[in-house]
């Protein structure tokens, strides 16, 4: 029979072990009867409470990922129809969504105007060199 010194000197031997097969408390399914023995009934009755909670959350997060799966597919209906026969590819949603940001509208006026000033540069010598032949 194990006193408290031998129970003790077990646990230590295991905590400083690496875990081997013979340290293994192996309890077969057919005894392991009620997964709350040992508790109280109000122990028992939060315990389930949370059990149901984790439940409804996981049922919560399927849904969830559900409801993604579900967009994503509605997504990749949506780039088929995106389909440019011109340019052999799928546009996507590039350029679709309308831009409300101030900054970003500043920095495509940027872009429009040095896009602007490029082609007129490039027409002007154009001519002057079209006018000096």
């Amino acid at each position: 029979m194990k006193d408290l010194i031998d129970e003790r000197n077990r646990r230590e031997k295991m905590k400083n072990s690496i875990v081997k097969w013979w340290n293994v408390n192996w309890i077969p399914v057919e005894q392991k009867k009620d997964e709350f023995a040992g508790l109280s009934a109000e122990e028992k009755q939060v315990a389930r409470e949370i059990i149901e909670r984790l439940d409804a959350e996981a049922a919560a997060d399927e849904e969830a990922k559900a409801k993604e799966v579900e967009d994503e597919l509605k997504k990749q209906e949506n780039r088929e129809s995106a389909y440019n026969a011109a340019t052999g590819s799928y546009s996507g949603d590039y350029g679709t969504k309308p831009v409300d940001d101030a900054a970003e509208m500043d920095q495509i006026a940027k872009i429009l105007k040095e896009k602007e000033e490029s082609f007129f540069k490039n027409l002007e010598d154009t001519r002057s060199q079209v006018d000096g032949k």
